[in-house]
């Protein structure tokens, strides 16, 4: 009885959430402004929307006549396919070569202060003192900086460039299926805001690819029970939430997935995994706290209130609702740099302001719609602004690259994403109508975890850059959805795709 209610309510809540984006998408778009980072919304041409549709649905009917594919070398296919979009992340990288900026400068520069003996940061006020969730992957910029040198940003495009290719082909094992295979990759290649994201010198691609990783693994330790996948998912688990601790809600989504499966299975073990998940959080930011005290040979104080990025997730912004404002820095700064004193202000400024939502009911609701398409519906996720605002510091770019950020190649690009976002989105509801394997457990996995990260975000801090992880994880629900439409309409003698 609770998994049947488990299923169809995950089923449903995630189809309504794909119903929202997918018409808004259809009829707008949210366009950031390259200074200021300002959220535009702009009405979309639904003649054109609904012709890509139509397009991409008998695209969806004739997809399958590349069947050949089961004729050829499907291994030899994937590495040629897996070669391009190495290629392509590459010289994306390697023309562009820009430098970091804001948060990406900040920790680099502390792992390399930390190989000089500076540690001026993990004081009592400093950045990484205030912002703790950032002690792991400034840990893993000290140890490349080991290898590479301080400050040497290149080293983490290029580990970028080898997390793509490793997400990727990782999603591709989700199904076998050959078509299906070839259809992941291929968008691997078409997708650009992953590409164009590997220049961003954080954990956003490392961490997705680690968390797909995780989630590949899960599934084919529910199926064959076998311990290397036990062991591959708590890994990359481990390191995915290193990275970043935004893929908390990843790992909390396959948590929930071994519960369900004990209630499918009634096998005890299954509990002690989604509990041996949870604890990889909470023991991740012992272990690294830990070590990086070791490393600066002192005690970093408890970070700033998380509570702190609720309330700012309730108020306005200059750049769009419930997008930073500066309230974190400045209500530590007004608590005198207490914590706890900072939290009782951020609390009481929540209960303000769901008072006020309260009493104005049409204003909150404006409030919520505006934060949830300026992130979700920016077909390009902020992957053009991020490129935009940083500079080139090794050569001059080349004519493409300049090109491909003019005023005039962002619009292109920005209208093609924008196709392309309404495709994908397309493709998930023909899945979640005509799948009928749309309530299965391995698809409630990343339902789970898509709907963990759009009420993450509809409360917490917003921003377009946060929410491509989740929108990425669609890509195996979009291309199981064309071949779904092709299995409906069983144009080739009645066959069917697996």
């Amino acid at each position: 009885m609770f998994l049947k209610f488990s299923r169809n309510f995950i089923y449903y809540i995630f189809l309504i959430i794909i119903l929202f984006l997918f018409v808004n998408s259809l009829l707008y778009t949210t366009i950031i402004e390259i200074k200021g980072e300002h959220a535009i919304y702009t009405k979309d041409n639904i003649i054109l929307n609904l012709l890509s549709i139509l397009i991409a649905y008998f695209a969806g009917i004739f997809l399958p006549k590349i069947r050949y594919i089961d004729r050829i070398n499907l291994d030899k296919a994937k590495k040629i396919l897996l070669i391009i979009l190495a290629i392509e992340c590459v010289i994306f990288v390697m023309s562009t070569a820009l430098s970091p900026g804001a948060d990406q400068l900040t920790v680099l520069n502390i792992a390399k202060d930390m190989h000089n003996g500076k540690f001026g940061a993990f004081k009592h006020g400093g950045y990484a003192q205030k912002y703790s969730n950032q002690l792991g992957i400034i840990l893993i910029m000290y140890v490349t900086s080991a290898i590479f040198g301080g400050g040497n940003y290149l080293s983490i495009q290029l580990i970028n460039c080898i997390a793509v290719l490793f997400l990727y082909k990782s999603m591709s094992k989700l199904k076998d299926n050959s078509a299906y295979q070839i259809c992941i990759l291929l968008a691997g290649i078409t997708f650009l805001p992953i590409v164009f994201y590997a220049n961003f010198v954080y954990g956003t691609i490392c961490g997705l690819a680690l968390s797909v990783f995780a989630i590949v693994n899960a599934i084919k330790f529910a199926e064959n029970k076998r311990k290397i996948h036990l062991f591959l998912m708590l890994i990359s688990a481990y390191f995915a939430v290193m990275v970043k601790e935004n893929y908390s809600i990843f790992i909390l989504g396959i948590s929930f997935y071994f519960v369900l499966l004990f209630f499918e299975s009634k096998w005890y073990k299954f509990l002690l995994v989604s509990l041996s998940l949870i604890a990889i959080i909470p023991l991740q930011q012992s272990i690294t706290l830990n070590i990086m005290e070791r490393i600066v040979n002192q005690q970093i104080d408890p970070p700033m209130s998380k509570i702190a990025w609720l309330a700012m997730g309730f108020q306005n912004s200059s750049r769009a609702e419930g997008w930073y404002n500066g309230y974190i820095e400045s209500s530590y700064k007004k608590a005198n740099f207490d914590r706890d004193a900072q939290e009782m202000m951020a609390k009481e400024n929540i209960k303000e302001r769901v008072s006020y939502f309260k009493k104005h009911k049409r204003e909150a609701l404006k409030f919520f719609r505006h934060k949830t398409v300026s992130q979700w519906n920016d077909p390009t996720f902020q992957s053009l602004w991020i490129n935009k605002i940083r500079k080139n510091s090794i050569f001059e770019q080349s004519s493409f690259i300049k090109k491909i950020f003019s005023n005039c190649g962002m619009r292109i690009t920005t209208k093609y994403l924008n196709f392309y976002h309404l495709i994908i989105l397309f493709g998930v509801l023909m899945f979640l109508i005509l799948n009928s394997d749309k309530k299965s457990l391995e698809f409630c996995l990343l339902y789970m975890i898509f709907i963990g990260g759009f009420i993450f975000h509809t409360f917490w801090e917003a921003k377009g850059q946060y929410t491509l992880p989740y929108f990425t994880i669609l890509l195996p629900i979009c291309v199981l959805g064309y071949l779904s439409i092709y299995n409906k309409n069983k144009l080739l003698n009645g066959d069917t795709i697996k």
